[in-house]
């Protein structure tokens, strides 16, 4: 999945996942191409292992 598309998806805004990428707090990435230009891909299982993994953070908070 491209930027835009997960940014849409988790109904952020791509420069709120761009720093959340940062922080290390978005789901795993990975680039195709060269350099720093490359672009950023989502493997689907890393979107749904991060999201299931942010659904019991927050039922252990809420508990």
């Amino acid at each position: 999945m491209t930027e835009p598309e997960l940014a849409a998806y988790l109904g952020v805004e791509r420069e709120t996942l761009r720093k959340m990428r940062y922080r290390g707090e978005a789901p795993a990435h990975f680039r195709v191409g060269c350099g720093p230009n490359g672009s950023v891909r989502y493997r689907a299982a890393g979107i749904k292992e991060w999201i299931e993994e942010r659904e019991a953070r927050a039922s252990t908070e809420a508990a």
